[in-house]
């Protein structure tokens, strides 16, 4: 037993001196090793899928107001840093550790919908991935949750057409009201706003697993 407390007391003063002489490189040019970077995303996947276990997906995640909604937030909050379609890189994505998923070469099937909430709603420490949930209401994150959904699916051109005109940050891009939440899934194949067009294949979205996670 003393010898176990003995190590344990070694360990920590190790690790105290570590930290306080700055061994440590914090620069984010300076890579973790494999095995910490493994550590790090089995800790950010288990909190993240724990927390995330009692959100409740709204019925209508696909509704085609709601998703028009969310690309004009993913222009202005989310593609600096995750990228949109036609942009294979920035001088932002270039310069982030770890550098964050990219929406449009993954599938809606990679992720999960109540991970992606939380993690919006929430963010990550230690990432650059912000918390939205304090500036933002649950629908404005839904929306962007649903249009995240499609981003695998919708061209260059598409992508142009439906954020044209976004000119600031549109806090008011919700677009679904109470009406709205309680609509059938014939709702999701309501025409888009005027100026703007729904993504094809957006009845092929599935609740099934990010890392992304943001």
């Amino acid at each position: 037993m003393k010898k176990i407390t003995l190590i344990l007391l070694t360990l920590l003063i190790s690790a105290s001196l570590y930290v306080w002489f700055g061994v440590y490189d914090i620069g984010a040019n300076d890579k973790h090793w494999a095995v910490t970077s493994e550590l790090l995303e089995i800790l950010r996947d288990r909190s993240i899928k724990v927390r995330a276990e009692n959100v409740v997906v709204p019925d209508n995640l696909r509704n085609a107001t709601r998703i028009a909604a969310g690309a004009i937030n993913y222009e202005e909050m989310c593609s600096s840093c995750h990228l949109a379609p036609g942009v294979e890189n920035n001088e932002l994505y270039t310069g982030l550790y770890p550098q964050p998923p990219v929406f449009y070469k993954s599938a809606a099937s990679d992720r999960d919908d109540k991970e992606d909430f939380w993690v919006i709603k929430s963010g990550i420490k230690l990432t650059g991935m912000p918390a939205w949930g304090p500036s933002h209401s649950d629908e404005e994150i839904w929306a962007l949750v649903a249009f995240i959904n499609q981003l695998n699916k919708i061209s260059a051109d598409e992508y142009l057409k439906m954020t044209a005109g976004s000119t600031g940050h549109d806090d008011s891009a919700a677009g679904v009201d109470d009406h709205d939440n309680a609509s059938t899934d014939e709702d999701s194949h309501q025409e888009a706003p005027a100026g703007q067009e729904a993504p094809a294949g957006e009845g092929d979205h599935q609740e099934t697993s990010t890392d992304g996670k943001t």
